[in-house]
């Protein structure tokens, strides 16, 4: 796959870039380096943005009649207002996003187990949520990838992350490009990897494809009979914009959530099946205990990949070689490492 055209990732300024910390520090994050070379990175700290200085007295998100402010109990000042204006702006300025990865824990920008306290009290109990920011974002971003650094230390998450990112990214150039040839080119390419994912959608997607495809074979051959009029063309282009967008719809949904382990093992055995006849005994014994470590969870989906992708390879499988699903993001970020958490 060709990563030259890299995706927009917004990212929390303080993972790396500029010590804005609460504490006046930042937070080292090894994934963000290595990713940093294939993507378009943008930094953002909503605390900054809304004038807080740093270093800065810590601030925490209280329930309210009113709904969640954005609260300082050191010197008992209320930011709501303020952050509610930033975000507005901000997310009214973004012109093209792939992704976002933001600081963990955090009361504007946590995705996940951000204390949301029921009261102004320090003794005030708590429940886990969102960050203020992360929150408006997830509403207004909901089919784009969103994460923390600290989720992204998992293997399956920063796995599903990075397929979402690069593989919706590239469907981006395609929805550009106005052509059936390249999104018939895009589903051929990783129809696998889609499997992989949501075979569900992935029969919705082929369904959409064979009445394009249909369609478009009426269509020229009239064009062929008939010199194409401008009407004919603007109809043409209409019915195009139509497909791309019910594409565009269930490929997103395909990939809304991390995928099952069982599909995954379908699409293996489908790979598998394909040579089978050529191969051993015991290689067919060997290929097959390897998918049965991926199942019971001793063994990542990157192993039994790399095990099939060589026999592909070795039997010059055309229709197999090229797709997605062998590296769907760049493989210098291919990482086994795994916090556990």
């Amino acid at each position: 796959m060709d990563f030259r055209d890299r995706p927009i990732i917004i990212i929390s300024k303080c993972l790396g870039f500029e010590p804005c910390r609460y504490n006046g520090q930042m937070v080292r994050c090894p994934f963000i380096e290595k990713l940093a070379p294939y993507v378009h990175i943008e930094v953002v700290c909503p605390e900054v943005g809304i004038g807080l200085p740093t270093p800065r007295k810590p601030i925490r998100l209280v329930n309210s009649p009113e709904g969640i402010r954005v609260y300082e109990p050191s010197a008992n000042n209320d930011y709501t207002y303020k952050m509610s204006d930033f975000i507005k702006e901000y997310i009214n300025n973004i012109t093209s996003v792939d992704g976002f990865i933001l600081k963990s824990r955090s009361p504007s920008c946590g995705v996940k187990d951000v204390r949301i306290y029921e009261g102004k009290d320090k003794s005030a109990s708590a429940r886990a949520g969102k960050g203020i920011f992360a929150s408006e974002l997830s509403k207004k971003y909901k089919d784009i990838p969103i994460e923390d650094e600290g989720r992204l230390s998992n293997l399956r998450i920063r796995e599903h992350f990075l397929t979402r990112l690069f593989t919706l990214h590239s469907f981006k150039k395609v929805m550009k490009e106005e052509s059936l040839t390249e999104l018939l080119k895009f589903h051929q390419k990783n129809k696998f990897l889609i499997k992989a994912y949501n075979q569900g959608e992935y029969r919705s997607l082929e369904a959409i494809i064979r009445v394009a495809v249909s369609n478009h074979s009426l269509f020229v051959e009239e064009r062929l009979r008939n010199p194409l009029s401008e009407p004919k063309a603007i109809e043409a282009a209409e019915e195009y914009k139509k497909v791309a967008e019910m594409y565009s719809i269930h490929l997103k949904k395909a990939f809304s959530r991390m995928p099952r382990y069982t599909n995954y093992i379908n699409v293996f055995l489908e790979i598998y099946k394909s040579f089978e006849k050529d191969i051993s005994k015991e290689e067919r014994e060997f290929i097959l205990k390897t998918i049965e470590k991926f199942k019971t969870g001793r063994l990542p989906s990157l192993v039994p990949l790399n095990v099939l992708r060589a026999y592909v390879i070795k039997f010059n499988n055309k229709a197999m070689i090229n797709q997605s699903i062998w590296e769907p993001y760049p493989e210098e970020l291919m990482d086994l490492s795994d916090s556990g958490k």
